[in-house]
């Protein structure tokens, strides 16, 4: 059936979205991204057979993961987040009014996604790298991830 032609290299999951409003009994669900997301958490399998032998267990979670919904449990996104630019961002802009007056154009979650990308490289060196890859798409006024999206 199914398994023919899908071929597992590390896992195969399910992601309830806001799956931190889940009772997890049998605690099998994990936040892939600690740190980063409040309500999403994924339930990981390695094998079809394991996935054959929890089909009850996996139905139980579905279903309340729907219940929940439709009582219109949810986990609301933090709102507010401050925009924090790195100073790599900053420098670039006092270099170059064209770039700072893109960025200033932009809407505040396409800011918040360069200034993050660039933030969260721990080496200068990818920070750097990542500044320089960022520049034309906003003077573009592309977002990092506009591919993405519909």
């Amino acid at each position: 059936m199914w398994q023919e032609w899908l071929h597992l290299k590390n896992y195969v999951a399910i992601w309830f979205f806001q799956g931190a409003l889940l009772r997890d009994e049998k605690g099998v669900l994990v936040n892939a991204q600690e740190g980063t997301t409040k309500a999403l958490r994924q339930w990981r399998f390695k094998s079809f057979e394991e996935i054959e032998e929890r089909k009850e267990d996996i139905l139980d979670y579905l279903q309340e993961a729907v219940r929940n919904q439709q009582q219109g449990k949810e986990i609301k996104a933090r709102i507010g987040k401050p925009l924090i630019i790195p100073k790599e961002l900053e420098l670039a802009f006092q270099k170059d009014a064209e770039l700072k007056a893109c960025f200033d154009s932009l809407n505040l979650s396409h800011q918040r996604e360069f200034a993050d990308h660039i933030s969260e490289a721990k080496k200068a060196e990818t920070r750097l790298r990542r500044l320089e890859k960022i520049i034309p798409m906003i003077k573009r006024r592309k977002g990092l991830n506009d591919k993405y999206r519909k």
